[in-house]
């Protein structure tokens, strides 16, 4: 962010004004400077006010009234260098005092003001400018703040302008922006769609899929009950048959674990599976599986060990098939 303080630039601008001291030599007269007026303080104008007294350096008294063509240069250097602004116009001269704006005719660039020292020359009409040229301080430099190059140490671009669009770019493998909120409230509130090639969790969240048993289908042309009355699905037909249902997960998630609820009532055991169907391939791979063995009753089997736990809906298709050697004896 970028700031302009009114009251500090005018307060150094007295301080400065009140300092300098300009004497010609080999010339015809003696530029002797005094200090300012009070300038206002609602002026913002990017100006440098100026007041100097001319005098016959042979007689030591005021020069006659009138305009004189004055030169007004910033330089570089306290000798030669290079100058960097220049302004020529008419300064009226009453009792040999004048009052001026620098950067009234010519507009003061406050790039010059970036930090480096500056000097002021000054030469009236055809004379040689006097010397030595006066080091500028503090005021000027309150110029730049209109467009300073640093805030807190870090440059204009670090910040976000918050009346227009902004894009941040960055290069490096950190993120580029990082918001943290202490309190109980969000740590961004939007307004409007957010788009974005992709949401990566600092820590992986946790989600359940759970699939009803009205979700399941007979893997063959037998007789089936699936009902929401009990809550469950089975086959009404002797010897082996499966029930099958289709799962559905976002591309790239990753499976941890596969639980399976059912009621063992056969003299056969069961087996549930999850697995996945090639697109191109064909064929089951099986990913996870749980089994009841001997004793009947309600079961609740658990499988950790996911083989190819990420999904991958472009290659292959998932689902569940529940397997019973017997599902009616």
């Amino acid at each position: 962010m970028r700031s302009s303080r009114t009251f500090p630039l005018i307060r150094f601008i007295l301080v400065l004004l009140a300092a300098l001291l300009v004497t010609a030599t080999g010339t015809a007269l003696r530029l002797e400077k005094r200090s300012s007026q009070s300038s206002s303080a609602a002026a913002i104008t990017p100006v440098i006010p100026y007041q100097g007294r001319l005098l016959d350096p042979n007689t030591n008294t005021p020069k006659a009234d009138g305009s004189y063509s004055m030169t007004f240069r910033i330089y570089d250097a306290a000798s030669g260098g290079t100058a960097l602004w220049t302004e020529i116009k008419d300064v009226t001269v009453s009792n040999g005092l004048f009052s001026t704006y620098l950067g009234d005719t010519t507009a003061l660039d406050p790039a010059i003001f970036n930090g480096s020292e500056r000097w002021l020359g000054v030469k009236v009409g055809t004379d040689a400018e006097a010397v030595p040229r006066m080091q500028l301080g503090f005021a000027p430099y309150a110029l730049w703040s209109a467009n300073a190059d640093t805030l807190d140490g870090q440059d204009s671009t670090a910040y976000v302008n918050t009346t227009g669009p902004e894009t941040i770019t960055g290069s490096s493998a950190s993120p580029i922006l990082t918001v943290t909120q202490n309190g109980s409230g969000a740590a961004i509130e939007a307004q409007g769609a957010i788009n974005a090639d992709s949401i990566t969790y600092n820590t992986p969240r946790s989600h359940t899929l759970s699939i009803t048993a009205e979700a399941f289908q007979p893997g063959s042309n037998v007789n089936f009950f699936n009902t929401y009355g009990t809550g469950g699905a089975y086959v009404n037909a002797a010897g082996g048959h499966a029930l099958v249902a289709p799962v559905y997960l976002p591309d790239g998630a990753v499976v941890t674990k596969m639980v399976a609820y059912f009621n063992d009532t056969s003299t056969g055991d069961m087996t549930v599976y999850f697995h996945r169907l090639s697109h191109t391939a064909g064929g089951f791979t099986i990913l996870a599986q749980v089994s009841s063995s001997g004793t009947g009753g309600y079961y609740t089997r658990t499988d950790t060990t996911i083989s190819s736990p990420t999904i991958n809906n472009v290659g292959g298709g998932y689902g569940i098939y529940a397997y019973s050697t017997a599902w009616d004896s």
